[in-house]
């Protein structure tokens, strides 16, 4: 707990601020967050902390045993601990038995330092140009000054907690020696207080309020003083924010701002800008349309914690009535207003004479969008769907989602999460994206400041209230909030990326994503949004066994393509590789789940892997291929150095191949091309292990070990083989273990395969047995034929076959490719080849098939399954639809 703690509202204030009590009481409602003490310490006289040290309080409790005087002046004696220059404080709380809690001589750090009561100052920056330095804790009960600045330099107040005070902080109004001092304060909490910050701007003082800082009932953010060296008192000469008071945030007193300030100065730049560029298109221009005011939106009473982030990217219509003029193109689109009509559809089946647009469709305007309500506010606060991280833990998140996130779902970039002069950036989006990142970091700051679990609620209570206006950026960030996914399919819940893709692909459907965009505005960002949605829904369906939220056929949008990717930092051909592979997958799983693999299906299928693993661009292929030197010859050398996208790229295509490949059941005949793909994903998966990579990866990655780990298990008849394969297994078991420490559904996958492992009752084969039946069949080899043996050890185990391994002829691309059933088209645009052709039965036709009137459709469950008791028994998590062609024999303790 060396960071901000949480405020601490009681859930049940929830149901007093719902029947919308008056602001006053949720500010009684507030309770200090004081850490629990781990002991009681009082000194004889100040302990003294000596420069460039650290002394760390264990969260105990430290006083000088003596009553507080009130407002007089205490000195060096009395503190509680004297810090010299450079000492460092931390996890520590002052007790109310104090008269001067900290003194710094010089330059010194408190971090995570309480104090339960305020006697004159809670701390004293006595001597020195700083820098001084306040991270996390907090204090309460200070009838004037927090923090008393007398020396000079810079001061900087992050994450701190300020409950029933006078000041926060004071730059000394009247010292016998006074020069020029400077403070920023982030991401603070204060409570009921009179002023935040005062300072002499006469000095050349400034202050700069970021706009994360949470102020509630408190009278003044920023107090300008005329200060003096000859110890008189400081008149008030003025109040923020101005040159000297940068305010991001009004004085609240009750009431909510209208509208987020920059600084005076700043406002006047741009003023002059704009009037400058009016004057050089010779002629006025229309003023940027005005923006929601807190009255506008439907509340009168909030808190005044909103900040700039708070504030909704809408815009009004104009006082006249009249329609505002279309907004500037901004270089952040989840910033501009957008259009609050969604895609009209009938147009495109009435085939008007006179197509009407989105406007004239609507019957009417004004309140087509409802907005929060005061009682909407007061529950978002009390679930701090506000509070944004301090600084350096907010760009710690940020770079995590933009490397770890952002090239699978290219739909944000950087500069579109940070402030810019025509705004802030959705707090919804910030929210989803934190959650997101939260998910694959494992950062002390990060975990101390708050869980997955709460930026969730934070980002899920801005959605459910109607917050966030523009709907491109509600898409954006409910396609972000797939990344929580708590827990695995066999639950009901409407936490789960399983539900959320439902909500998205809805939205998206409203505001016509689904269709070719006509305006150029946001085009590249539009395609990308929907394609990061649908390969989403894609690995959730193949994952959860669900139908797919997305019908292709209503589409009418062209496949990702580098012309998409101009203005965004992402890598266009990791990401329409991506997508088209997923398509595979989710086409694959679409038809196994129906029991409707046909030989057309099936072609389709093979068409598609085949076509997928040529057009690969050569920076994300797993083995390299140098230029040919004769027609028709493709040399495979070495595996490529080692790229995690790339790798990660592979796997769906490797469990594509364990899927369609793999035996109908234990007992058939186990086969070679699963066997191959399998310990291809295990051998990925140890570069992940070796790497400590395993933590980066989504909760999709628990299919794709599943997927393996079947294909593996089935080669345990045979001792020579599931001696090796044994080990592949037992990295798919270590996998599923790291993947469980974030992904709680894995936990279940794990058991399911080491339950198959144990309960396979299956004979082996004798070691004297032949092994023909384990050789490569012919229709699978082209699937293989751009990998080598440097993977896995199936390679030389199946493919070290005359004509099969090294260099080898390909096929001829004069045949067009079998359509039926394709999802995407080519991506990008490349001559088509003709895939190998299904010649005979497919491996998985089976004795129970119950249509005897197609031949090569999955086979149905056996009669013996579907008995009301097989149910109790069979594993209903992640992936497991895959296990439901499995023997299930003997009590399975999933």
């Amino acid at each position: 707990m060396i960071y901000q703690k949480a405020l601490l509202f009681s859930l049940a204030s929830t149901a007093v601020a719902v029947h919308g009590r008056a602001h006053s009481h949720l500010s009684k409602r507030f309770t200090f967050p004081l850490p629990s003490s781990e002991g009681t310490v009082t000194f004889d006289e100040p302990q003294i902390v000596s420069g460039n040290q650290t002394f760390d309080g264990g969260m105990k409790t430290y006083g000088r045993g003596v009553e507080c005087t009130g407002d007089d002046e205490g000195g060096d004696s009395d503190a509680v601990f004297r810090l010299e220059d450079g000492a460092t404080l931390k996890n520590a709380i002052i007790g109310a038995d104090q008269i001067e809690g900290v003194h710094c001589d010089g330059s010194c750090t408190v971090e995570n330092v309480w104090w339960e009561k305020v006697c004159e100052d809670a701390l004293s920056l006595k001597t020195g140009s700083g820098p001084f330095t306040v991270i996390g804790g907090g204090a309460q009960g200070a009838d004037d000054k927090v923090i008393q600045h007398n020396g000079g330099g810079t001061v900087s107040i992050t994450g701190f907690t300020v409950y029933d005070f006078g000041k926060l902080y004071r730059s000394c109004g009247n010292c016998d020696e006074m020069s020029e001092r400077h403070v920023t304060v982030a991401g603070v909490t204060a409570v009921e207080g009179k002023t935040l910050v005062g300072i002499n701007s006469n000095y050349g003082d400034t202050a700069t309020i970021k706009s994360d800082v949470c102020a509630t009932d408190v009278g003044t953010i920023c107090q300008e003083y005329e200060g003096n060296d000859t110890g008189d008192e400081p008149g008030e000469i003025g109040e923020g924010p101005s040159d000297a008071c940068a305010v991001y945030i009004r004085p609240g007193q009750s009431s909510m701002p209208e509208l987020s300030t920059p600084p005076m100065a700043f406002q006047r730049e741009r003023k002059r800008k704009r009037a400058q560029n009016r004057a050089d298109k010779g002629g006025s221009s229309p003023e940027r349309p005005t923006r929601r005011t807190s009255s506008q939106l439907g509340y009168a009473n909030a808190d005044s914690n909103r900040g700039i982030y708070a504030t909704p990217s809408s815009y009004l219509p104009a006082q006249d009535g009249t329609d505002p003029p279309p907004p500037p193109a901004y270089t952040n689109p989840y910033s501009s207003s957008t259009s609050n009509g969604g895609f009209m559809g009938r147009a495109h089946y009435f085939h008007d004479t006179e197509p009407l647009s989105n406007t004239q469709e609507l019957p009417y305007v004004g309140d087509t969008m409802e907005s929060p309500t005061e009682d909407d506010i007061q529950l978002l606060q009390l679930q701090h769907a506000f509070d944004l991280p301090p600084r350096a833990i907010r760009d710690g998140l940020i770079d995590t989602f933009m490397k770890r996130c952002a090239p699978w779902m290219p739909i944000v970039e950087r500069s579109w999460l940070e402030d810019d002069e025509d705004g802030a950036p959705s707090v919804l989006l910030l929210q989803s994206v934190f959650l997101a990142a939260s998910r694959l970091t494992a950062a002390p700051a990060v975990t101390a400041y708050a869980s997955s679990r709460q930026f969730y609620r934070r980002a899920k209570a801005l959605f459910w209230s109607g917050w966030e206006k523009n709907p491109l950026t509600v898409v954006a960030s409910v396609c972000i909030l797939h990344w929580y996914n708590p827990e695995g399919p066999e639950r009901v819940s409407t936490n789960t990326s399983g539900f959320w893709r439902y909500v998205a692909v809805g939205l998206a459907h409203q505001i016509g994503l689904h269709k070719e965009p006509v305006r150029q505005q946001d085009r590249s960002l539009r395609r990308r949004l929907w394609w990061s949605l649908f390969a989403r829904d894609c690995l959730i369906s193949a994952g959860q066994g669900r139908p797919l939220a997305v019908d292709m056929s209503e589409c009418e949008i062209r496949p990702p393509c580098a012309d998409d990717f101009k203005e965004s930092t992402a890598d266009a051909g990791l990401f329409a590789s991506y997508v088209e592979i997923c398509s595979v997958l989710g086409n694959l799983t679409r038809h196994c789940r129906r029991n409707a693999l046909s030989r057309d299906a099936r072609q389709s299928i093979h068409n598609s892997l085949y076509r997928w693993s040529r057009e690969l661009p050569p920076s994300l292929r797993l083995f390299q291929l140098p230029g040919t030197t004769e027609p028709g010859l493709l040399p495979v050398t070495g595996l490529s150095s080692y790229n995690f996208e790339a790798r990660q790229l592979h796997i769906p295509y490797f469990v594509c191949l364990t899927i369609i490949c793999r035996p109908a059941t234990p007992a058939s005949t186990p086969s070679a091309a699963a066997i191959l793909a399998s310990s291809s994903i295990a051998a990925i998966f140890e570069d992940f292990l070796a790497r400590d990579e395993v933590q980066y990866l989504g909760s999709i990655f628990t299919f794709h070990l599943l997927a393996a780990g079947t294909g593996l298990l089935s080669s345990k008849r045979y001792p020579r083989v599931w001696e090796r394969a044994r080990k592949d297994l037992h990295i798919i078991y270590i996998s599923l273990e790291e993947l469980a420490k974030r992904w709680p559904s894995a936990t279940g996958a794990l058991r399911a395969l080491k339950s198959l492992e144990a309960t396979h009752s299956t004979g082996m084969v004798a070691e004297e047995s032949p092994m023909p039946s384990l050789t490569m069949a012919t229709e699978y080899l082209p699937f293989f034929r751009l990998f080598g043996a440097s993977l896995s050890w199936a390679w030389d185990e199946f493919m070290s076959i005359p004509g099969v391994g090294g260099t080898y002829q390909e096929l001829s691309p004069h045949a067009p490719v079998a359509s039926g059933g394709v999802i995407l088209p080519s991506i990008p645009a490349a001559t088509t080849v003709e895939a190998p052709g299904t010649t005979g039965p497919p491996p998985h036709s089976h004795p129970h098939n119950s249509n005897s009137s197609n031949p090569f459709l999955m086979p149905d469950l056996p009669r013996a399954l579907v008995h009301e008791e097989a149910f109790h028994v069979q594993y209903e998590g992640m992936g497991g639809w895959l296990l439901d062609n499995y023997d299930w024999s003997g009590e399975l303790p999933w």
